[in-house]
């Protein structure tokens, strides 16, 4: 994997094991990189 990517997950506990529920990969990026949209954008995000 790149150096600017990172990945996050979430983990689910069942009776028998612990396993991914959920993965999401992120490329990091300068402050300086973003836009006004890109930041508005982020705001409305739920």
């Amino acid at each position: 994997m790149r150096d600017d990517i990172i990945a996050l997950f979430t983990f689910e506990k069942t009776e028998d094991e612990v396993a991914i529920s959920l993965e999401r990969h992120y490329k990091l990026v300068e402050a300086s990189d973003l836009t006004d949209e890109d930041l508005a954008a982020y705001r409305r995000r739920t």
